[in-house]
């Protein structure tokens, strides 16, 4: 079985290389130049010192970065992992997989140059996307740390979350997937969502369109209101002259009490007791030659009265609950004499 040596002793190039830097800038700043390969990560399966556990594969990890084909950055206490200003100090152009573990070919700028002679930070961090059981499958960004989660300055720093993908797992359940959706999961359903939604120039007017069509609606609407009104005034006029016409000619009321009639029943309800005052009228005499004269005021006003009580009567029944036709109205007053 081979040995896997401590990580103390993996992470001693880094800190040498480190080392050599700020004591070089001590003795001769102006001949100072940074690393041009860093070590950013071991090879195999380590545990930092907060107990998580990590486990790298060199070979993959190029892969992928190839894959990409995008420069990672070097930023300042994962500041671009953080979600805040990237602070930029450096991007890494090409990742190598060694024996000892990953390693990379750093374009330093002048902060990160300046950053590594003042020795503010020394130590190396990668912010990682992992799987469940931590085995590391992309580089996001790499830090300068003063704190670094393992005994060397490659692995993960101290930071909660750094490495981890919480607002993944909130997005997969935001769209109804699991924590454990893959990215091409993740990727499949934004795109169909996507697919699904539409422009704000689409709905601003789809809603135009829509607050049209109702105003027209509504237009339609009020003009039916206005025939069926008509068409109702008319049917009850039409039934109104049917049933004066018909007192007429079978001799219940008089040519000149017509007009006083009509007028009683210019209603529904006042419709109904005329209809009970006619239908419970006996026949008149024949036409005489007062039959163009106005009725005496007193015979108007009777038939007016009558009707007034009949609609009464209808109503007080109708509040104990007992409904009545304007006839049976007309019947029970006369009872009463």
């Amino acid at each position: 079985m081979t040995n896997r040596p401590h990580f103390s002793q993996l992470a001693s190039a880094v800190e040498l290389a480190l080392g050599l830097v700020t004591a070089s800038v001590t003795l001769a700043a102006d001949a100072i130049s940074p690393p041009a390969m860093i070590q950013i990560a071991p090879r195999g399966r380590v545990e930092a010192r907060d107990g998580r556990s990590f486990e790298f594969r060199p070979e993959d990890l190029v892969a992928r970065f190839a894959a990409d084909g995008v420069d990672i950055p070097v930023d300042l206490d994962h500041a671009s992992a953080g979600g805040g200003n990237p602070h930029t100090v450096g991007w890494v152009k090409r990742l190598e997989a060694r024996a000892d573990g990953l390693w990379a070919a750093v374009e330093w700028l002048e902060e990160g140059v300046a950053v590594l002679k003042a020795r503010t930070r020394r130590y190396i961090s990668p912010a990682i996307r992992h799987t469940d059981d931590g085995t590391a499958v992309w580089i996001h960004s790499v830090a300068l740390v003063a704190a670094p989660a393992l005994a060397m300055g490659a692995v993960a720093s101290t930071q909660p979350g750094l490495d981890q993908e919480p607002s993944m797992k909130s997005i997969a359940a935001y769209l109804g997937l699991s924590e454990s959706a893959s990215e091409t999961a993740i990727l499949a359903a934004v795109t169909d969502l996507k697919a699904k939604s539409v422009s704000k120039a689409d709905h601003d007017a789809a809603v135009a369109k829509l607050g049209a069509d109702l105003v027209t609606a509504n237009g339609k609407v009020a003009d039916l209101e206005t025939k069926l009104s008509a068409i109702k005034s008319a049917d009850h006029t039409a039934k109104v002259n049917t049933l004066l016409e018909a007192a007429l000619k079978d001799k219940k009321i008089l040519p000149a009490e017509r007009e006083h009639y009509a007028k009683l029943a210019a209603t529904p309800e006042g419709l109904l007791s005329v209809t009970a005052i006619i239908g419970g009228a006996s026949a008149k005499l024949g036409a005489s030659g007062l039959d163009g004269s106005n009725p005496p005021e007193s015979h108007a006003q009777g038939a007016a009265d009558l009707a007034a009580k009949i609609t009464a009567y209808v109503n007080e029944q109708a509040k104990l609950g007992i409904t009545v036709t304007a006839v049976d109205a007309l019947a029970a007053i006369e009872r009463k004499g």
